[in-house]
């Protein structure tokens, strides 16, 4: 498979999962209405809102390093960088984007 068709893949399946998204924010505003939902957005607190895409920020780096540790101890390669960017879940972090075969480990 070509890396531009993984590419594709990759994009398509982003795009269903914001449009399923936007249904749901959709329905939502349909069912409780928009106004009471803007109102409450408007009068929200930022504060637990940014604490908690920080948060969940630092909780995905310190899982791909941690995945990056345990791949280490068995000989694995893997960059964090490539951890903390995966974006399909066909490839295995431990395959090679391009050919799909395994990833050779350290010696």
């Amino acid at each position: 498979m070509s890396e531009s068709a993984f590419d594709r893949r990759a994009v398509a399946k982003s795009l269903v999962g914001f449009l399923v998204a936007a249904a749901l924010l959709y329905a939502f505003g349909y069912v409780l209405g928009w106004q009471s939902i803007l109102s409450a957005l408007a009068s929200a607190d930022p504060t637990p809102v940014v604490l908690a895409c920080a948060s969940s920020l630092v909780a995905l780096s310190l899982w791909a390093k941690g995945w990056e540790t345990v791949l280490a101890s068995l000989n694995v390669d893997v960059p964090y960088r490539d951890l903390v960017r995966r974006t399909s879940p066909r490839r295995s972090p431990t395959t090679s984007r391009r050919s799909g075969r395994p990833v050779a480990a350290r010696s």
